[in-house]
């Protein structure tokens, strides 16, 4: 019996322990894919599916405001801004990408031509993103926070 038991718990740590590598080039490529469909959301004012894009307990850290938290205050947020300002074109330059099959770490630009005001005009912003793996093996952003590129 004490033989099982101990064969049972050395398979149960080794199970903790192993940790499927993953690559670089595999890591780069699910965050271009999540952010290309960003930018989809974004140039059609989709709130309601850019917020599926964040966990449900995730933080926005927006430039300039306050914390929001939560998918559902995400998508009342992005819904507001969307209200007042129009993204006209979007493009997204992954700096540096990093983590785990769990969670993956990106930093980078994102140069916008944005509608408000009667008004177009260009910007940039600098941005860190944590994306964490969901149970069905997707990636939502748990922290999602940006501020006005210093290059512009």
């Amino acid at each position: 019996m004490k033989a099982v038991f101990c064969i049972a718990l050395i398979a149960g740590i080794c199970a903790a322990c192993s940790h499927k590598e993953v690559s670089v080039a595999e890591l780069e490529s699910i965050v271009k894919k999540n952010n290309t469909q960003l930018g989809h959301y974004f140039l059609t004012a989709n709130a309601d599916s850019l917020a599926l894009f964040y966990g449900t307990n995730a933080t926005l850290c927006p430039n300039g405001d306050d914390f929001v938290k939560g998918r559902d205050n995400i998508r009342q947020y992005w819904k507001e801004d969307m209200k007042t300002s129009k993204t006209l074109s979007m493009e997204t330059e992954t700096i540096s990408v990093a983590g785990t099959p769990e969670v993956i770490y990106e930093t980078g630009r994102t140069h916008l031509k944005i509608f408000y005001n009667d008004s177009t005009f260009t910007t940039s912003v600098k941005y860190c993103n944590v994306w964490r793996q969901q149970p069905d093996g997707t990636y939502r952003l748990e922290v999602d926070i940006w501020n006005r590129d210093k290059t512009e």
